[in-house]
């Protein structure tokens, strides 16, 4: 079976796999109900419950984070195939330098091998391009080094644009484009009565896309909030919270989300306040 199989394989008694049919028919159909034209231009996907995930299987903890990033490469592949234009993923936020030195220092390897495996399959195959967004320097130097290479080499792609928020706080983001903005009031470039919300848009750091608002808000788990991330951005999007933990959360479940976004798009959501 493909490593990009929309469906787990079921396992019978004896140990063998056999594809799961029922599921791989929902995703048939599910792609097919889907309108092109209303597919989000830019998806924003909070990755919660690989931690649990392990936890209920007696896994360690870095067990349910190397699954997530697995799980994290199909349905980029996914989204790339569905023509979505852009997908900003909370990789890690701000708070999350508060866990232990052991869980931080491997959810930085894993995410420099997730880099790592964009540059060698999905970013060649499907013209992805890469940016990070966050604290960079906070990082450590080989993961710097890994997202600048990745960002320099799909600097000209022209496919699915995936964004990692790495130690990444909406907070921050807000704060970091008042800053700018005020050292160019004065230096005497900007008057204040120039200020409005389109020029503090420009400041925030997901304007390194085409689509910086996201359209869709995805998170996974079944926790109802924001965690911080990118709340200014959010202000008119769509939320989208599944119950499913985020290595459970499949190509099928991506397409109900869609189908529940199109759905509300349809009814009017987006002409009442957009």
């Amino acid at each position: 079976m493909s490593s990009l199989n929309p469906c787990r394989a079921a396992e019978t008694t004896t140990g063998d796999h056999w594809p799961n049919v029922a599921c791989e028919n929902r995703v048939i159909r599910l792609r097919r109900e889907l309108k092109q034209e209303s597919m989000p231009k830019h998806v924003a996907l909070i990755m919660d419950g690989n931690g649990r995930w392990a936890k209920n299987r007696g896994l360690a903890v870095q067990e349910g984070h190397k699954s997530g990033r697995a799980n994290l490469k199909y349905l980029t592949y996914s989204c790339s195939n569905l023509g979505i234009k852009m997908l900003t993923t909370y990789a890690f936020s701000s708070e999350n330098w508060n866990r232990s030195n052991m869980e931080v220092a491997f959810l930085m390897k894993t995410s420099e091998e997730f880099i790592q495996s964009l540059v060698e399959d999905l970013m060649p195959r499907h013209d992805i391009r890469f940016s990070a967004i966050g604290e960079i320097s906070r990082l450590p130097e080989s993961l710097q080094s890994v997202m600048s290479r990745a960002e320099e080499m799909s600097r000209s792609n022209k496919g699915l644009h995936f964004v990692m928020a790495a130690s990444y706080s909406g907070r921050n983001d807000i704060v970091a484009a008042a800053k700018n903005i005020a050292t160019k009031v004065e230096g005497g470039m900007l008057e204040t009565s120039e200020i409005d919300e389109a020029m503090l848009q420009q400041e925030l750091m997901t304007n390194v896309g085409q689509f910086p608002n996201p359209d869709l808000l995805i998170r996974t788990s079944g926790e109802l909030r924001l965690s911080n991330f990118l709340l200014w951005q959010l202000a008119n999007s769509q939320f989208y919270f599944a119950d499913k933990l985020f290595p459970d959360f499949e190509e099928e479940d991506l397409l109900e989300a869609l189908a529940s976004y199109q759905s509300r798009a349809s009814a009017g959501f987006e002409s009442d306040w957009k």
